[in-house]
């Protein structure tokens, strides 16, 4: 079960004049830096070279359009942060203008349901900052410091004392090919 079954895949909806993707992801090929607004985007209209984007652009699809679950305040221009989903990672791609956004309510409440890990397809849910990597836990959240280059996030439960208790790392990412 991938993330975007996990919170409702249903018929993409329309962007809207939502372009908070623009500003929230480090795009190097176009030489954009993670919480700089996109050069070709036009605040709450959309794309300027939409039919020539670049493959990242192209192929990113933001949680919101596609999760009918959740309402208007879960988009991305009313949330201050944008969702995006890649196999069981839920990550929620914070906008540096509104850097706690993602503690308010109803979202705070929902990313700790999502981050239950008591069943066999859990979802890892991670928010990500220009300043942090959090992984979120329903007990508790681990801040990590600014993401690593070469590096993934491991995260999990350890026994302690015969207690579960949450983990999170940077940890080198394998090196293709071996």
């Amino acid at each position: 079960m991938a993330a975007s079954s996990e919170i409702g895949l249903e018929n993409p909806r329309a962007c809207s004049g939502c372009t908070l993707c623009c500003k929230v992801f480090n795009l190097p090929i176009l030489n954009k830096e993670a919480g700089a607004w996109c050069e070709h985007c036009t605040q709450g209209k959309g794309c300027g070279i939409y039919s020539a984007r670049p493959a990242p652009c192209r192929t990113f699809q933001c949680m919101w359009t596609v999760a009918g679950a959740l309402g208007e305040e879960w988009r991305p221009d009313n949330a201050g942060f944008v969702i995006a989903a890649d196999g069981m990672l839920i990550s929620i791609v914070v906008d540096p203008e509104t850097p706690d956004a993602w503690r308010e309510q109803p979202y705070y409440a929902q990313l700790k349901r999502w981050s239950v890990r008591n069943r066999p397809n859990y979802l890892t849910v991670i928010v990500r900052t220009p300043k942090q990597s959090i992984v979120i836990f329903p007990e508790t959240d681990i801040a990590l410091g600014p993401a690593r280059k070469g590096f993934e996030i491991r995260s999990g439960y350890r026994n302690e004392n015969g207690r579960a208790v949450p983990f999170a790392h940077f940890e080198a990412a394998p090196v293709a090919g071996s």
